[in-house]
């Protein structure tokens, strides 16, 4: 079970698709929410889904995010009834919720409760972690009925599991179990004893107690350099490292974890000018 925690909406939300939650420890959780349709993505839960992502971006207490789907479905692909499906522009939607959620600057956790087919995988797809349920069934089936995956599942699998084994799935539109997703780099099982949203909660409770700054800045060399030679792009890291914090801000992470634990007190022991510094 979830531990205790103080939990607030967000206040300006008023949606009908999502739910969204805000913890004291700094996590968002953002649950998709039409359970009647499999949680499939219609036009106007890509519209929500955007204006919900902005507004958390600018919430400087969010410092994760987990998203996950009500009921046994994580989010079983596009709405392919939805009844605003021809009018132009209705992919577009779908696509700038999608991008919108891997250009998030916080740690972004898939909880994949349930199915994640088609556009639900390209959701989880577009999180920098994925944790799934054992009985969750994962695939990109578009190319049964003519299609492709329109919102970047192609480029984003790829990326996740290599060309290879994302071609297997993609071109075969196959889907598979979560233990096959976990031996392909694809997804790590939740454990037994606890949910794909309890275990992505307090790894991101954990991860929220990082300095925002570094995991802002190991998100975006993670972006800049994925695919490429290392030697390639080792100009780019270390020009985002050296430039991702003050002096100030990285010596009061410093104290900061002296006072959290005792191995980091007696490397960053507390010298009178930092704590002057500290104080102030």
């Amino acid at each position: 079970m979830l531990p205790t925690r103080q939990v607030h909406l967000v206040p300006e939300a008023d949606f009908e698709t999502l739910r969204v939650e805000r913890r004291d420890s700094g996590v968002a959780l953002l649950t998709l929410n039409r359970p009647s349709v499999a949680n499939t993505i219609s036009a106007q839960l890509s519209r929500e889904l955007f204006d919900c992502l902005q507004l958390l971006r600018r919430d400087p207490e969010v410092r994760a995010l987990v998203v996950t789907g009500t009921g046994r479905h994580f989010c079983a692909g596009a709405d392919l009834r939805d009844p605003e499906r021809d009018i132009p522009g209705w992919q577009d939607l779908g696509r700038r919720a999608v991008d919108g959620l891997a250009a998030m600057k916080v740690p972004v956790i898939a909880a994949i409760n349930g199915t994640a087919l088609g556009g639900g995988l390209e959701l989880a797809l577009a999180c920098d972690i994925r944790i799934a349920e054992t009985g969750a069934k994962l695939g990109l089936p578009e190319i049964k009925f003519g299609a492709l995956p329109g919102a970047g599942g192609l480029s984003r699998l790829q990326a996740v599991i290599g060309a290879s084994a994302a071609m297997t799935l993609v071109l075969s539109g196959r889907s598979i179990s979560a233990t096959e997703g976990e031996r392909l780099g694809l997804v790590t099982l939740a454990s037994a004893q606890a949910s794909a949203v309890e275990t992505a909660v307090v790894l991101a409770e954990e991860v929220s107690q990082m300095p925002s700054y570094a995991t802002r800045t190991a998100k975006l060399v993670f972006r800049h350099t994925l695919g490429q030679a290392p030697d390639a792009v080792m100009a780019v890291e270390y020009g985002l490292i050296d430039r991702m914090a003050t002096p100030e801000e990285k010596r009061a992470e410093e104290l900061r974890a002296a006072r959290r634990d005792p191995v980091y007190k007696r490397i960053f022991a507390e010298s009178p000018a930092a704590a002057v510094t500290e104080s102030r």
